[in-house]
């Protein structure tokens, strides 16, 4: 039996075309991610994938004004939005950034599965399975970075798992290395945990000295030359040549915390957070790996990535445990699908149950759970939804020992399925049965640069004013909801205005969130006159509300202030918004601001 299944695992992927597959599945899944079952637009508030955004549209600029930050070094990510926004508008271009990201990830989960899984067809399924699960899709439609981090992070492992015959070790150290610095580059998590995985893997896979050193100087040399070249990209695009130092100090600062300011106790959010089902089922599937390590890779590569998945998992529950909030966001969390998609894979890959017709019944029961078209109420008992969870990941990880590849992958895809369908958080990347319309934040948005142009103050520093109670308040219904951020003991609700103001650099250029009282935000922005005029957008849900602010904008002794616009915004599903665009300069030998 040791011998039989010895000789399985050893079979290598077909030589089949990597293109053809690719293409196979980028039209299934291009025309699901576009058929409007997906939003694909942050959701309303969230003021992160905005500031992305404002760099994608002025990068050069901004660090001009602000200096290099975090949101404005993520190189890999930036280069793609400013091309995006550089070519189409940007309702458009924000499609066409979650498109090409999404294109990188679904190459990545090919190459995944073509160094794991013999069948072609066993290969696509799975491929599918994970491609159109709503957990997968949102880490790409949020406008955050981590779903093209885990797709290079993802690349890297699977290049280092590969196992063709006559495979260069030189080639595959190149094609990890590099694919690692991409990932380290776009968000530091998912780089260093791919990193040390293709380390592990090369160390407990070589076969001899030469070979290893040879995968291991290809890796050093793949990843000094992606980071020296994303740093002449970042120079190119006007920021630091160094792109990575932004990026450490804020890691940094937040490791040296004594506990994270956002964190909940895991009692208050776990119940009702499903989309948390990730932990179980990837500590199912390493599990599994461990008992079947031996049948996967007799060439012992997966030892190297089992020690690295069950240290991140400890990490994992140490930062818990010391209330670093790391699972309480989705975005966070879902960096466990870099352990829990090639092991996944790997156990597929040496499954009994190999036939061409169980494969197509497989892909016919994956599409019910893929669409989740239901949705469970508020009212749902979450203890009952937790012991299907947890059922699911058990029968899961039996199937997955058992080597009954095809039932463990329905049950994994299963779980996810409900977890999407029954998690609040998660089930705002669906449009089935859910009235908000994230798609109006950037319509906002982009409405309000026009009047930017429109007003001829484009060529100066942007700044923004509204009041956030108010905003909140006359913005909240169905087609737009408000955001609800816990800090520091107490709950801030984010609104439409929030989220669209971010695209103009949110608190980097606020006037303050409680137009028309003055705070500390106005003077700072007061004292930046001297660098650079400014022109500031107020935002209101009525006319008066915003004549009282540019009436006290323009009582400020130290200012010269002129109105050059005074408009409003309609949209459908909307409230009527006025907006006044009011140009500001200092007053020549004017004396002091207050501090």
């Amino acid at each position: 039996m040791d011998r039989v299944a010895r000789t399985q695992s050893d079979r290598t992927v077909p030589d089949t075309s990597w293109l053809g597959e690719f293409a196979i599945l980028t039209v299934i899944c291009l025309l699901a991610l576009n058929s409007g079952l997906y939003n694909l637009f942050p959701p309303m508030g969230w003021v992160d994938p905005g500031l992305y955004i404002f760099n994608f549209q002025n990068l050069v600029q901004n660090i001009a004004d602000y200096g290099a930050n975090y949101h404005s070094t993520r190189v890999p990510f930036i280069f793609l939005g400013w091309l995006s926004y550089r070519l189409f508008e940007p309702v458009l271009a924000q499609q066409v950034l979650v498109n090409l990201c999404y294109l990188i990830g679904l190459g990545s989960l090919l190459c995944v599965a073509r160094a794991s899984i013999p069948r072609q067809s066993l290969r696509l399924v799975f491929v599918l399975a994970l491609a159109l699960s709503p957990v997968w899709i949102r880490c790409f439609a949020e406008g955050y970075v981590d779903g093209l981090a885990s797709a290079f992070a993802l690349l890297g492992i699977a290049a280092a798992l590969s196992r063709r015959p006559g495979g260069s070790e030189a080639v595959r150290g190149l094609t990890a290395g590099a694919a690692a610095g991409f990932a380290v580059a776009t968000h530091p998590v998912p780089g260093i945990f791919a990193s040390a995985a293709i380390f592990m893997i090369f160390l407990t896979g070589a076969t001899g000295w030469r070979r290893l050193s040879i995968a291991m100087l290809g890796a050093f040399c793949g990843g000094l030359v992606s980071l020296v070249l994303l740093g002449l990209v970042s120079f190119w695009l006007g920021g630091p040549f160094l792109f990575l130092l932004p990026g450490a100090e804020a890691g940094t600062r937040m490791f040296s915390a004594p506990g994270s300011s956002f964190a909940l106790p895991i009692s208050v959010w776990l119940p009702e957070a499903p989309r948390a089902v990730l932990v179980p089922l990837t500590l199912a599937v390493v599990l599994a790996a461990i008992m079947l390590r031996r049948a996967i890779g007799p060439d012992r590569r997966i030892d190297g990535l089992l020690p690295i998945s069950c240290i991140a998992l400890g990490i994992l529950a140490l930062g818990e445990f010391h209330q670093r909030g790391v699972l309480q966001f989705r975005f966070y969390a879902s960096y466990l699908l870099m352990i829990f998609i090639p092991l996944c894979a790997s156990l597929i890959g040496i499954g009994r149950d190999a036939s061409a017709r169980r494969d197509l019944a497989l892909a016919a029961a994956l599409a019910l759970v893929l669409i989740p078209v239901w949705r469970w109420d508020a009212a749902v008992r979450f203890d009952l939804v937790w012991a299907l969870l947890l059922g699911g990941c058990l029968l899961a990880l039996i199937a997955f020992a058992l080597r009954r590849a095809r039932l463990g992958l329905l049950a994994a895809v299963s779980a996810l399925s409900l977890s999407a369908a029954t998690d609040g958080e998660l089930a705002r990347t669906l449009t089935v049965d859910n009235p908000a319309k994230p798609q109006l934040q950037a319509q906002f948005a982009a409405r309000i640069r026009n009047a930017v142009v429109a007003a001829g103050v484009s060529d100066r520093r942007i700044v923004t004013w509204f009041n956030r109670e108010s905003a909140e308040r006359a913005t909240s219904s169905r087609a737009v909801s408000s955001y609800g951020l816990y800090f520091a003991g107490t709950v801030y609700k984010f609104s439409l205005f929030d989220g669209a103001t971010a695209s103009m650099g949110w608190d980097l250029t606020s006037l303050g969130f409680e137009m028309p009282k003055l705070e500390g935000a106005f003077y700072r922005q007061i004292a930046a006159l001297a660098k650079r005029p400014a022109a500031a957008v107020l935002l209101c849900v009525t006319e008066a509300e915003c004549r009282e602010g540019a009436l006290r904008v323009s009582l400020e002794p130290s200012l010269i202030v002129s109105e050059r616009l005074a408009t409003r915004i309609e949209i459908p599903d909307l409230p009527i918004i006025h907006l006044i665009i009011i140009e500001m300069a200092s007053r020549p030998k004017a004396g002091a601001t207050p501090g």
